[in-house]
């Protein structure tokens, strides 16, 4: 078999076209509910909502991207021009995180105090 018959094709599904709502929290609601993954400059989450969980995707700020970009010329010396290829596909996939998957994604399932709690401060608690 070949290689390139067996590499599996990322494809992002919209969560909102599933069946979920998207949701936002504030840096100062994430940082009290998750406390393993804090929110900071270099990330940014989005929020989904079903009746099972929440998912939480995480992906690079417009802050992180920006320096990057600022600091591309430091970057192609630094990493020289061998690597230059592998220095575009990585700023590359910054700017297409969802199309290319390069983000984190977490679940919050329904009977956890940590959903309870993103329930009540959205204000859908019954």
């Amino acid at each position: 078999m070949k290689e390139e018959e067996d590499r599996y094709i990322y494809k992002y599904d919209n969560l909102l076209d599933i069946g979920y709502k998207q949701i936002y929290l504030t840096k100062n609601q994430h940082n009290s509910i998750i406390k393993r993954r804090k929110k900071n400059w270099k990330n940014r989450y989005e929020y989904y909502l079903n009746d099972d969980r929440v998912i939480m995707q995480e992906f690079s700020s417009k802050r992180l991207i920006t320096l990057n970009i600022l600091l591309y010329p430091v970057l192609v010396l630094m990493a020289g021009l061998s690597n230059f290829k592998e220095l575009n596909r990585d700023l590359k996939r910054l700017f297409n995180e969802k199309k290319c998957g390069s983000f984190s994604e977490d679940w919050i399932s329904k009977n956890t105090e940590q959903y309870k709690e993103i329930i009540v401060l959205i204000g859908e608690g019954n």
